[in-house]
Protein backbone atom coordinates (compact mmCIF):
# COMPACT_ATOMS: atom_id res chain seq x y z
CA UNK A 1 0.00 0.00 0.00
CA UNK A 2 2.88 2.39 0.68
CA UNK A 3 4.24 1.98 -2.87
CA UNK A 4 1.05 3.00 -4.65
CA UNK A 5 -1.93 5.28 -4.19
CA UNK A 6 -5.09 3.88 -2.67
CA UNK A 7 -7.54 2.99 -5.43
CA UNK A 8 -11.14 2.90 -4.25
CA UNK A 9 -12.71 1.83 -7.56
CA UNK A 10 -14.06 -1.66 -6.91
CA UNK A 11 -14.58 -2.53 -10.59
CA UNK A 12 -10.89 -2.08 -11.47
CA UNK A 13 -9.90 -5.31 -9.68
CA UNK A 14 -11.10 -8.85 -10.32
CA UNK A 15 -13.77 -10.06 -7.88
CA UNK A 16 -13.35 -13.86 -7.69
CA UNK A 17 -15.42 -14.31 -4.51
CA UNK A 18 -19.14 -13.63 -4.54
CA UNK A 19 -22.19 -14.78 -2.61
CA UNK A 20 -25.85 -13.85 -2.72
CA UNK A 21 -27.58 -14.32 0.63
CA UNK A 22 -31.07 -13.78 1.96
CA UNK A 23 -31.42 -10.42 3.68
CA UNK A 24 -32.36 -11.85 7.08
CA UNK A 25 -29.33 -14.14 6.99
CA UNK A 26 -27.00 -11.18 6.37
CA UNK A 27 -28.51 -8.94 9.02
CA UNK A 28 -28.72 -11.61 11.73
CA UNK A 29 -25.23 -12.94 11.08
CA UNK A 30 -23.48 -9.56 11.17
CA UNK A 31 -25.50 -8.39 14.17
CA UNK A 32 -24.63 -11.57 16.12
CA UNK A 33 -20.92 -11.26 15.33
CA UNK A 34 -20.84 -7.57 16.31
CA UNK A 35 -22.57 -8.36 19.62
CA UNK A 36 -19.86 -10.84 20.66
CA UNK A 37 -16.75 -9.44 18.97
CA UNK A 38 -17.35 -5.78 18.08
CA UNK A 39 -13.91 -4.77 16.77
CA UNK A 40 -13.13 -6.51 13.47
CA UNK A 41 -14.76 -8.94 11.07
CA UNK A 42 -12.92 -11.26 8.67
CA UNK A 43 -14.63 -12.67 5.56
CA UNK A 44 -13.16 -15.81 3.99
CA UNK A 45 -14.46 -17.73 0.97
CA UNK A 46 -13.56 -21.40 0.53
CA UNK A 47 -14.95 -24.09 -1.77
CA UNK A 48 -17.56 -25.40 0.69
CA UNK A 49 -18.58 -22.21 2.51
CA UNK A 50 -18.21 -18.53 3.28
CA UNK A 51 -16.90 -17.82 6.77
CA UNK A 52 -17.45 -14.67 8.84
CA UNK A 53 -15.27 -14.31 11.94
CA UNK A 54 -15.37 -11.58 14.55
CA UNK A 55 -12.44 -10.66 16.77
CA UNK A 56 -11.57 -8.19 19.48
CA UNK A 57 -14.30 -8.61 22.04
CA UNK A 58 -14.29 -9.30 25.77
CA UNK A 59 -15.83 -12.71 25.10
CA UNK A 60 -13.16 -13.88 22.63
CA UNK A 61 -13.87 -14.46 18.97
CA UNK A 62 -16.84 -15.85 17.08
CA UNK A 63 -17.07 -17.64 13.72
CA UNK A 64 -20.15 -18.21 11.58
CA UNK A 65 -19.80 -20.45 8.54
CA UNK A 66 -22.52 -20.63 5.90
CA UNK A 67 -22.39 -23.64 3.59
CA UNK A 68 -22.80 -23.00 -0.12
CA UNK A 69 -25.70 -25.48 -0.07
CA UNK A 70 -27.53 -23.71 2.76
CA UNK A 71 -31.09 -22.45 2.27
CA UNK A 72 -29.88 -18.91 2.95
CA UNK A 73 -27.41 -18.95 0.04
CA UNK A 74 -28.88 -18.14 -3.38
CA UNK A 75 -25.62 -17.92 -5.34
CA UNK A 76 -22.03 -18.77 -4.45
CA UNK A 77 -18.67 -18.37 -6.23
CA UNK A 78 -15.37 -18.94 -4.41
CA UNK A 79 -12.47 -18.39 -6.77
CA UNK A 80 -9.63 -17.36 -4.44
CA UNK A 81 -9.42 -18.56 -0.84
CA UNK A 82 -6.21 -16.61 -0.16
CA UNK A 83 -8.13 -13.32 0.02
CA UNK A 84 -9.01 -12.86 3.70
CA UNK A 85 -10.01 -9.24 4.26
CA UNK A 86 -10.61 -7.63 7.64
CA UNK A 87 -13.20 -4.89 8.19
CA UNK A 88 -14.39 -2.84 11.14
CA UNK A 89 -17.58 -4.36 12.56
CA UNK A 90 -19.31 -0.97 12.61
CA UNK A 91 -18.75 -0.60 8.86
CA UNK A 92 -19.92 -4.16 8.19
CA UNK A 93 -23.08 -3.49 10.21
CA UNK A 94 -23.88 -0.47 8.06
CA UNK A 95 -23.12 -2.33 4.82
CA UNK A 96 -25.29 -5.32 5.72
CA UNK A 97 -28.16 -3.29 7.19
CA UNK A 98 -27.56 -4.13 10.84
CA UNK A 99 -28.84 -0.77 12.11
CA UNK A 100 -32.12 -0.85 10.14
CA UNK A 101 -35.15 -0.65 12.41
CA UNK A 102 -38.02 0.06 10.02
CA UNK A 103 -39.47 -2.62 7.79
CA UNK A 104 -39.55 -0.33 4.73
CA UNK A 105 -35.73 -0.13 4.67
CA UNK A 106 -35.16 -3.90 4.86
CA UNK A 107 -33.91 -5.72 1.77
CA UNK A 108 -34.81 -9.22 0.63
CA UNK A 109 -31.38 -10.35 -0.50
CA UNK A 110 -27.83 -9.06 -0.63
CA UNK A 111 -24.95 -9.76 -2.97
CA UNK A 112 -21.51 -9.49 -1.41
CA UNK A 113 -18.31 -9.59 -3.41
CA UNK A 114 -14.67 -9.36 -2.38
CA UNK A 115 -12.11 -8.38 -5.01
CA UNK A 116 -8.38 -9.08 -5.21
CA UNK A 117 -7.65 -5.74 -3.48
CA UNK A 118 -9.67 -6.98 -0.45
CA UNK A 119 -12.43 -4.44 -1.08
CA UNK A 120 -15.97 -5.43 -0.10
CA UNK A 121 -19.00 -4.62 -2.21
CA UNK A 122 -22.49 -5.19 -0.78
CA UNK A 123 -25.53 -4.65 -3.02
CA UNK A 124 -29.02 -4.75 -1.57
CA UNK A 125 -31.85 -6.10 -3.71
CA UNK A 126 -35.57 -5.64 -3.25
CA UNK A 127 -38.25 -8.16 -4.03
CA UNK A 128 -38.25 -9.83 -7.43
CA UNK A 129 -41.72 -10.80 -8.57
CA UNK A 130 -40.49 -13.87 -10.45
CA UNK A 131 -38.28 -15.25 -7.67
CA UNK A 132 -39.61 -17.09 -4.63
CA UNK A 133 -37.89 -16.25 -1.36
CA UNK A 134 -38.60 -17.24 2.20
CA UNK A 135 -37.59 -14.13 4.17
Amino acid sequence: VKDRLLDLRFQDAVAPNCAELLGDVCRDMVTDIAAVAPDHMHITFSAPAVCFAGTGGNFGSVTIEISRHSDGVLKFEAGDDTIQPKYLCAQALRAFGGFVSTKELLFERATLAVNTERQLSVRHHGRDEDRDAAV
